[in-house]
């Protein structure tokens, strides 16, 4: 649903793209808080094409090969809306791999499981700084009709991050504390 979402999202932002180019765009706006693999992306534009929600269109520069540039139809267009209403009303149940290890806690060694703990807050602690200096270059690049949706996006991502690392920093403490 997402990646269907992003595929007719992006191609009527930007305009009709080869799926390479769409690949390359939805990566370098999405990275920091969505994941789009490559052949998910071609499988999904294939989907999409057969129910008539893109038009496809052979194009050749130059000398180069053929290659399928896509585009949104009227049906596309409704179908969006609809993907957008039921990405809304997805109940939200994060999982938390950590907690899993948490929960037999007692079956692994303290130090190692105290050395991931501080592993994952270090690479968490790296990735805020990115979407927080993302953040402040992508802000600059939208329009003002996107800038507070997308600052939201930011928000929640920073929000989340926060809270895990403090949430990290507190179980160290009370596994060190309870030793």
């Amino acid at each position: 649903m997402k990646i269907q979402a992003y595929i007719i999202g992006f191609l009527l932002r930007h305009g009709p793209m080869h799926g390479y180019k769409l690949i390359q765009v939805i990566r370098e706006q999405t990275s920091l808080f969505s994941e789009v693999k490559q052949p998910t992306l071609y499988y999904h534009l294939e989907k999409l094409k057969e129910k008539g929600l893109l038009e496809m269109q052979s194009e050749q520069e130059g000398k180069r090969p053929e290659r399928a540039v896509y585009s949104v139809t009227e049906k596309g267009k409704q179908q969006l809306q609809v993907l957008l209403r039921e990405m809304l009303a997805e109940s939200y149940q994060p999982e938390f791999a950590v907690d899993n290890v948490l929960f037999f806690g007692d079956m692994i060694q303290t130090n190692e499981l105290l050395d991931a703990l501080s592993k994952r807050e270090n690479e968490l602690a790296a990735v805020l700084n990115e979407v927080k200096i993302r953040k402040e270059e992508y802000l600059r690049l939208v329009t003002q009709r996107q800038w507070q949706h997308i600052s939201a996006i930011f928000a929640h991502r920073i929000l989340h991050l926060e809270a895990e690392i403090r949430w990290l920093k507190e179980t160290s403490y009370g596994i060190i504390r309870n030793r």
